[in-house]
């Protein structure tokens, strides 16, 4: 037999916050290595854009814009994903509670 005794309402109070905390926890470190994977992509790609740029040192201006360009792109469209599907993903409960108390 097991000695379990019964929580008192504090002590459930208690349990049920923390594992609230822990679970905001968890989700801001879904969102810190969602950002961090962004990062990365945008670095590789400015990197790729620099090795360019030093193997073709008399490269167009033309051929320059275009490498810009497209990293412009890479970094428009990796914020933008990120923004639209992996933060309205994480934080789908919160936004949810936001857009309750805006409608009251």
């Amino acid at each position: 037999m097991s000695n379990a005794r019964a929580l008192s309402k504090e002590e459930r109070e208690f349990r049920r916050e923390e594992r609230k905390e822990n679970e905001q926890n968890i989700k801001d470190l879904k969102f810190a290595v969602g950002g961090f994977v962004v990062l990365v992509v945008i670095l590789t790609h400015y990197a790729l854009v620099m090795r360019q740029l030093l193997r073709y040192p008399d490269m167009s201006y033309v051929w320059m814009g275009v490498h810009f360009g497209g990293l412009g792109v890479t970094i428009v469209a990796t914020v933008w994903l990120f923004i639209k599907f992996v933060y309205k993903k994480i934080y789908a409960e919160e936004l949810k509670e936001m857009n309750e108390k805006k409608e009251e």
